[in-house]
Order: C-alpha cells, then structure tokens, then sequence
C-alpha cells in the first residue's frame, strides 16, 4: 500500500470508528432509558447509571480523541471494544444481583437482554472498517456466555428450567452472527482497499495523460505504477516562456504566479486535448511527450498540431491581458521525435512516469534555437516528415546540436 492509498485508507477508518463511537454513545444512553425503565428497583437504577454514566463519558472522550485527529485509531478503537465487553459483562450481573427472583444465571443472561445488545455492538464495531474489532468482541462474548453456562452448571441447586436450557443455543448463533459480521467487515475492508487504489490511480493519471489514455491504462492488467520502463519512439516537446527571468525582476510575484497559472491553464489543455503526456513543470516551461505510454503512427503530428493550438491560445491569452493592462508573453516551443526510454523511474517511495534519453535532450536544444530563428516553434526534421499536408513546415536550415556529431536540419511551423 503506497503512502497516498495508505493516508485516504486511514482517513476512512477513522470515518468509521467516529461514526461508531457516536453510534454507540447514543446506543448507552438508550441503554439507561430502557433499563431505567423496566429495572425493578431503585438500587438497581442507581447501579445502572453508576456503571453506564462513565462508560459513555470515555466513549464520548474517544469520540473527541478521534475527530481531533488521534494518531492511534486502532488503539481508540480496541480501547471502546473493551467498553463494549465492559457492558456485556457488569449489565447482567447488576441485573442478577438486584434480582434475586430470577434464579438462575443462564437465565437472567437472557432476560437482561444482553445478547440483543451483543449483535448490535458486533454491529456497530464493522463500522470501523477493522475485522479485529467485531472478531474480538465475538471470541470474548462467547468465552462469557460459556464462562457463564460453566458456573451454572457448578452451582444450580436445581434444574434447569426451559429459557436456560436454550443458553447453549443462543452462545452459539451470537457466535455464529459475530463471525459473520467479522467476514462482512473483513469483505469492506478488501473493497474499500481496492476502490481507494482505483481512485489514487485515477487521480495520479489524470493529472498527466488525456482520459482516453487514462481509460485505456486502467484497462490493462499490469501494474503501471510499477518501477521499470522500456525503449520506444516518442515525440517530445518542451516550451519556455521567453526572457522569464526579466520578467520575475520587472514584475511583482504575486503577478508572475497568476500568470503562470492561467498560461499553464491552456497549455496543459492543448496537451492533453491532442492525446499528449504531461511530463512536468520545469521552472515556467513544461515537459510534455506525445506517444506514451501508447506509441502511435500520428504522434509527432499530434504535438505539432497541440503547439498550433497552443498559439491561438496565447494570442487569446494575450488579447486578454492587454486589455486588462498587462504585459504580454511569448513562448519558444521545440519538438523531436525518437527513441526514448519511457517509464518509472526514481525509487519506490518515489516514482516519476518520465522519458529520458537523447531524444528528450535534442527537443529541448530545438526550443533553444527558437530565439536564433526568430520563431516561436521549431521542430526537427523527423517531424517534419510525419506533418500532414495542411500543416506547412519551412526549412531554416541545419544547426550544430550540443553533445551531437551531425547537425540537425530544422524546420519552422
């Protein structure tokens, strides 16, 4: 479990244990109504409230404990199991004491209601989404209800009579429903486990694949998240925001932010809307790859075509700005097609869905020499081969790219 799964799988649980705190909070104060109101004297409505009343103070305590964030919520909630044994085992007893008419031990058990107050809180503790809590309620429930038969046993004066004779049949189906409960819960949890790794997937692929490709990731069986990666052409772009750094001297920061958000705003949008990858922010420009994880026939046409959107955008972009008084941005963007190795890399606490290679470092010099060229997007020949017809691409020549031997003919859109 990654650490986000594990942090939202946490944030459930304690969902759960406050909602069943709350439950049972609730479920002791109807408790002293009721025994309040079908006790059979004052001393044993005195003993009642005596012991109820400082139980349900701790388990409100816990409630609080919880939604202040506790850092231990599997301990607050073993803590309110033993509560709930606590309940299980003095209410009968207080009952028994009082009321000496009623004979036999089984059978004031019975009478007490207790095991109707049993399942509901092996219900109640499923809420906390840990099958620990109703398996542990379940297995100390029936140690006392056989504990209790057991003392019978050694004790009665006399035999049975119909309702105590039932005593090993009821032990047996609170067990029965306990563990059923536990199985249930043990089911939820499973579940909920799965659906919040669904939801971290979701979200962590939608923030750098368009939703066809998101949707046809989350169709494959394999782990994509997994560490590893594997050679394949792809095209890559990268964009910077010309002469940034006098940009963040003339200007205030908070104006330089705003702006960085709304221009990335409709970048990320071109991206993703022409089946691009975000790779990452660098600074103000941005990484982005056209042919992952998926390789296709179009992907270097669908780049160019994402950075003529990318074009209208800005001229949008800057109509708007100059009529709010602002200043006006430009950008260099620069595209190359090849071989790339694409996949996680980094460390399993860490892993970034990213290409490197030669391919990833000749687009980003492409973008340098847009400035040279006076032009905003420049792309390499290998790009230029794959353009439809109605995307025109004029020659402007060779140039000497850093860290290659041959020059790299490029050409302007």
């Amino acid at each position: 479990m990654t650490d986000t799964t594990k942090h939202l799988f946490e944030s459930r649980e304690r969902s759960g244990i406050i909602a069943t705190l709350g439950a049972k909070v609730l479920a002791i104060v109807l408790t002293i109504l009721v025994q309040f109101i079908f006790s059979h004297s004052h001393a044993e409505r005195a003993h009642t409230l005596s012991f109820l009343a400082p139980v349900a103070v701790i388990t409100l305590v816990l409630l609080v404990l919880m939604r202040s964030r506790a850092r231990k919520p599997t301990a607050i909630g073993l803590l309110s199991v033993a509560l709930d044994y606590s309940i299980i085992v003095m209410m009968p007893l207080i009952w028994y004491y009082q009321d000496q008419g009623l004979g036999e031990l089984s059978a004031s058990v019975i009478d007490s209601g207790i095991l109707y107050v049993i399942v509901l809180f092996l219900a109640l503790n499923t809420l906390g989404i840990q099958p620990l809590y109703p398996f542990i309620l379940t297995q100390l429930s029936a140690a006392y209800l056989i504990a209790v038969m057991v003392i019978h046993a050694r004790t009665a004066a006399s035999p049975l009579n119909d309702v105590a004779r039932l005593f090993p049949l009821w032990t047996a189906l609170v067990w029965i429903v306990g563990m059923m409960l536990t199985l249930v819960c043990r089911s939820v949890r499973k579940g909920l486990v799965a659906s919040i790794r669904t939801e971290v997937r979701n979200t962590q692929l939608a923030r750098y694949f368009s939703p066809n490709v998101a949707a046809a990731i989350n169709r494959e069986e394999d782990d994509f998240f997994a560490p590893g990666g594997r050679i394949q052409k792809v095209a890559v772009m990268f964009t910077d925001i010309r002469s940034f750094t006098l940009l963040t001297e003339s200007y205030p920061q908070e104006m330089i932010f705003s702006m960085l958000g709304d221009y990335h705003t409709f970048m990320v949008r071109a991206i993703l809307d022409h089946g691009g990858t975000l790779d990452k922010f660098i600074g103000d420009g941005i990484l982005a790859t056209f042919g992952t994880p998926y390789p296709g026939e179009d992907d270097a046409a669908r780049a160019v075509q994402a950075a003529l959107a990318m074009r209208r955008d800005l001229a949008d972009f800057n109509a708007e700005r100059e009529r709010k008084g602002l200043f006006a941005v430009a950008h260099g963007v620069g595209i190359h097609y090849g071989p790339a190795l694409v996949g996680n890399i980094g460390v399993q606490e860490r892993l970034e869905y990213t290409v490197i290679g030669d391919t990833v470092n000749t687009a980003s010099r492409i973008q340098d020499l847009t400035k040279a060229h006076s032009c905003d997007i420049l792309v390499s020949r290998q790009v230029a081969a794959a353009l439809p017809p109605d995307i025109p691409a004029t020659c402007v020549g060779d140039a000497k790219i850093r860290g290659k031997a041959e020059p790299l003919t490029l050409y302007m859109v």
